[in-house]
């Protein structure tokens, strides 16, 4: 559902004088109930252990260990030049300094400006992966480490496409290519929270610094500087805004109608004289619909559990 039928659901469910400024920001607050639960699932791996040290700040797009799924830390350093040492930007191919990822790796591409940022263009990566030839556009990011979609067991050939120098600047920018993570040379470690006790096995858990920020925390702290920590975690659901009614939230659309209920909860408890009666009747209509999502959930992990399926020919 767009944000233009959510709200014409709330005025029809109950009429009200509110914007759909304040409509909008009640289906955002149930929107970041959601988000740790039923968000998109992503890949963050721009945090790197730093020798000595536990406490890393949580990485863009994630503010609680509620919602990360899986952490996996590499057990050697990044080597953010195995394959293009850092070169100035070129269009046409560039020379690598090995064609052999081993084991199988993920390709990390980081970008220097001298300046004002060249326009950039693209990479082109030809390898393969299980011996089955693969092409890869990469985009660099200004002054950003991106990665690989694959993860390949051999380069073949890495070329620019599109770089243009800025007009402003007499100097190229530098681009440097890395191996970001070994696919099978990690640990995993268990996902704890803040009242349990760490110290039982691998695990990262939260804690508060002295200034209330949340801080992710490794167990037992790092001993190798550069390792890539590789987190799998759902993402906020993206806010919705009066601005752009076209659009629709990121979860399930079978379930959008519950944003509507919640606001309508919202609208009818709020202002001096609430509407105790049609609150509690909007708030048991978004629990019904939010108990649906987790029972769909729940029958998802049944039907597809994560093991192996019997094979009686493994008995022969």
């Amino acid at each position: 559902m767009t944000v233009t039928e959510l709200v014409a659901l709330i005025d029809a469910r109950y009429p009200n004088a509110e914007t759909t400024a304040t409509k909008v920001s009640y289906m955002n607050e149930a929107q970041n109930g959601l988000s740790a639960e039923f968000g998109i699932i992503a890949t963050d791996m721009s945090l790197r252990t730093l020798e000595h040290d536990a406490n890393y700040s949580f990485p863009t797009g994630i503010d609680d260990i509620a919602q990360i799924e899986t952490v996996d830390i590499d057990k050697q350093a990044f080597d953010d030049e195995k394959l293009v040492e850092d070169v100035d930007m070129q269009v046409g191919a560039y020379t690598l300094l090995t064609d052999t990822i081993s084991p199988a790796g993920y390709l990390a591409v980081t970008h220097t400006s001298t300046g004002t940022a060249d326009t950039l263009g693209t990479l082109l990566v030809t390898g393969s992966i299980n011996e089955r030839p693969l092409a890869e556009t990469i985009t660099p990011v200004a002054n950003k480490t991106v990665y690989s979609t694959y993860c390949y067991d051999y380069i073949g050939g890495i070329t620019g496409v599109g770089w243009v120098i800025d007009d402003d600047e007499e100097t190229e920018d530098s681009i440097k290519v890395g191996v970001a993570n070994d696919k099978y040379d990690t640990d995993r470690y268990d996902i704890g929270y803040k009242d349990d006790n760490p110290r039982s096995g691998k695990c990262v858990f939260q804690e508060y610094d002295y200034l209330g920020a949340k801080k992710l925390v490794v167990y037992p702290t790092p001993t190798i500087s550069d390792c890539v920590i590789t987190i799998r975690y759902r993402k906020t659901l993206t806010a919705l805004s009066a601005d752009s009614m076209s659009a629709t939230p990121d979860f399930d659309s079978r379930f959008h109608y519950i944003l509507a209920y919640y606001a309508c909860y919202c609208i009818a408890s709020s202002g001096a004289s609430p509407d105790t009666t049609q609150a509690n009747k909007f708030s048991n209509d978004y629990e019904n619909g939010l108990n649906e999502m987790w029972k769909l959930k729940m029958l998802r992990e049944i039907v597809s559990p994560r093991k192996r399926r019997d094979n009686k020919m493994w008995r022969k």
